[in-house]
């Protein structure tokens, strides 16, 4: 009122934008109502009142006189929605949906336990969509959750649900749409042409950076991944992405490059803000085992100890990968040594699997067999099982059976394997020998929608690779 006042000593008839700018304001909100017929309308636009940019022209909201104050309610929140998912998401208007602000509040509850509880997270996605039925973002997270546990006809049901109502969604929710059946497809190449499609969109979007900085470490563009990142900065990454997980990949890429220190202290900085996620210390000691810190690999698995699960296990396991893969074979067999007792000391669990993993990398070839034998044959589907059968028949002499099995997990035609069985035939014709094969597999397996990651860098079935010049080539980063 004073600002009003002041203009009207001076004469003056101030514009919207003047009295925003006059009290530092951001964002300027306009309004207006009128009658037609019986029905009342109010309607709303959020403008960006530095840049004098329109936010959101929202629609208009009907009603009565008697329900004029529910009227407004539901305007205040529609403005609302609007204000945090375009401040939280920086998606221009028009360009996706926005959804009332409790539509909004259920869907970013959701996110943010997305990957701690993702029966939760569903739980507060299925009541956001309930609140607001056109807002379809959360029909996505859905999807995802489903595809990161492994469930992934469920989550195609729902991208195709979603699909068969395209022509009602925004571009850029088309667009993420598109980009996640493009994933669940297993095309990698597809998924980042429709991410730069989104990035054009909403060039400062971080949700999309981060997919961006995924599919381009997974495409063996590690570089482009870690400068993609870089634009988040460490605080943001551990705040956005919820979990270690966006800071995982980060190291995963710098490894993939052999900055194993900058990786180092990526993961550091990760173990800070989530000192309980067993996967920093696995990244840990395969960073230290990377740079030959030998007594930082057993400071490490001596904290492990302090975790609950089998998190020393694991830990300890890929300390021996990492050791062995950079040159620390006698270090890496007394850890493992240690992994064995420690899984025998367990009374209770069924550690099968991890105990033929640790006699596998031991070379303690028979042994490892009897156990994924023994599992292959009460899990006849599983392809782990299977594989391992594979690649012990080929180290044992047992050539025919090795080829056998090669040739049975390349005839597999089953959706979702995302050329994981292809990665199997390979580890199986490297240790039969079959260089080039090998890297013709492994080549088709990316093609298939196997990510470039640093576990295969790490592979003791691709030792004999490692000075193969195709391999090289194939492995070598591409930017």
């Amino acid at each position: 009122i004073s600002i009003m006042d002041s203009y009207s000593r001076k004469k003056e008839k101030p514009s919207a934008l003047m009295i925003t700018a006059q009290n530092k304001a951001g964002v300027l909100i306009t309004g207006s109502y009128y009658l037609q017929g019986k029905n009342l309308f109010f309607r709303a636009s959020i403008m960006d009142a530095e840049k004098e940019k329109l936010i959101e022209a929202l629609s208009p909201v009907k009603g009565s006189f008697k329900t004029q104050e529910e009227v407004i309610e539901r305007l205040c929140s529609q403005i609302l929605g609007a204000l945090a998912f375009y401040f939280k998401y920086e998606v221009q208007a028009g360009q996706t949906y926005i959804p009332s602000f409790e539509a909004y509040k259920e869907f970013q509850t959701g996110r943010e336990i997305f990957n701690i509880d993702y029966d939760k997270a569903r739980s507060h996605f299925n009541k956001s969509v309930k609140i607001d039925s056109a807002f379809t973002v959360p029909l996505l997270y859905i999807a995802v959750s489903y595809v990161n546990q492994g469930q992934n006809a469920r989550a195609d049901s729902i991208f195709n649900l979603i699909n068969e109502h395209r022509e009602t969604l925004p571009f850029f929710d088309c667009i993420l749409l598109d980009y996640f059946i493009a994933v669940s497809s297993g095309n990698s190449a597809k998924a980042m042409s429709f991410l730069r499609k989104a990035e054009k969109l909403a060039p400062r979007n971080y949700l999309i950076k981060f997919f961006i900085g995924i599919r381009a470490r997974c495409q063996n563009f590690p570089q482009l991944a870690v400068e993609t990142y870089a634009a988040f900065g460490y605080e943001r990454m551990a705040e956005e992405i919820r979990g270690s997980w966006g800071l995982r990949d980060l190291a995963n890429s710098l490894y993939m490059l052999g900055e194993y220190d900058e990786a180092l202290d990526v993961i550091h900085f990760s173990r800070q803000h989530f000192p309980d996620e067993s996967y920093n210390l696995r990244y840990e000691v395969i960073l230290h085992g990377a740079c030959g810190h030998i007594q930082e690999v057993n400071r490490v698995i001596d904290e492990s100890f302090q975790l609950s699960g089998s998190a020393p296990g694991g830990v300890m396991l890929d300390a021996a990968k990492a050791l062995r893969a950079h040159g620390y074979k006698e270090v890496a067999h007394e850890v493992l040594k240690r992994a064995l007792e420690w899984y025998n000391s367990r009374i209770t669990g069924d550690y099968r699997y991890s105990i033929a993993e640790v006699l596998y990398y031991d070379e303690q070839w028979m042994k490892a067999q009897q156990y994924f034998e023994q599992l292959y044959r009460e899990y006849p589907d599983n392809q782990t099982y299977n594989g391992y059968t594979g690649v012990l028949a080929a180290r044992l002499g047992e050539r025919e059976k090795a080829i056998r099995i090669l040739e049975e997990l390349y005839s597999k035609d089953e959706p979702y394997l995302f050329g994981s069985h292809l990665h199997w035939c390979a580890r199986i014709a490297a240790v039969l020998g079959e260089h080039r094969r090998a890297v013709e597999l492994l080549r088709d397996a990316y093609g298939q929608g196997e990510g470039y990651r640093m576990g295969t860098l790490l592979q003791i079935d691709f030792e004999s690779l490692r000075d193969y010049q195709l391999y090289i080539e194939l492995m070598r980063p591409k930017g």
